[in-house]
């Protein structure tokens, strides 16, 4: 069995082990899912980007587009609020 030494900031790995633990795995299972993941997958299981915004996922710009493309055509049926409004609307 290979060991495998990493270096990482001491506060991340105590938030690190914090959140594993919760979900009921050391950080060593974590990364050792993450490995097999990313060799199953033959890629890393998720995806790097530098747009931290969830606005720019992918989701997100489809729904954009669909409404986008609801509101030229006519289909969309939306009333139109002031900030003001939304505001009082909430609370």
């Amino acid at each position: 069995m290979a060991q495998v030494n990493i270096r990482m900031d001491d506060e991340l790995k105590k938030q690190a082990d914090a959140f594993f633990g919760e979900l009921g795995l050391s950080l060593s299972t974590a990364i050792h899912a993450f490995i097999l993941q990313s060799m199953r997958e033959g890629r890393i299981p998720f995806e790097l980007s530098l747009k931290a915004d969830p606005f720019y996922s992918e989701s997100n710009m489809a729904h954009l587009r669909r409404v986008v493309a609801k509101i030229e055509s006519g289909e969309a049926n939306f009333a139109e609020k002031t900030m003001e409004e939304l505001e009082a609307m909430v609370g």
